[in-house]
C-alpha cells in the first residue's frame, strides 16, 4: 500500500521508506447452505478474521477501520 496521490516510482525519493506500508494479509471466511426443496439459502461469515489494522491514511484499504465484522443472511427464491 502507498500513500494516495503519490506515484510508486517516486515515493522513495519523496517520503523515504515511511511512504510504503508492509504487505498485508487478510482472511475472510464465508459459508452457505442451500435448502433446495424450499428455495432457501442461509449464509454467514467473518470479514478480516485476523483483525488486521489498516494503514494510517484517509482511505483505509484493503483493511477496514472497523476491524473484523460478522454477517449472516438468508435468500429465498420463489
Amino acid at each position: 500500500m502507498a500513500l494516495r496521490g503519490v506515484e510508486i516510482e517516486t515515493i522513495d525519493a519523496q517520503f523515504g521508506p515511511a511512504g510504503l506500508a508492509d504487505e498485508t494479509w487478510m482472511h475472510n471466511i464465508t459459508a452457505s447452505y442451500d435448502f433446495t426443496d424450499m428455495g432457501l439459502q442461509v449464509f454467514g461469515g467473518v470479514n478480516n478474521l485476523s483483525d488486521v489494522k489498516p494503514f494510517i491514511t484517509e482511505r483505509a484499504y484493503p483493511a477496514s477501520p472497523i476491524g473484523h465484522s460478522f454477517f449472516i443472511g438468508a435468500r429465498w427464491t420463489m
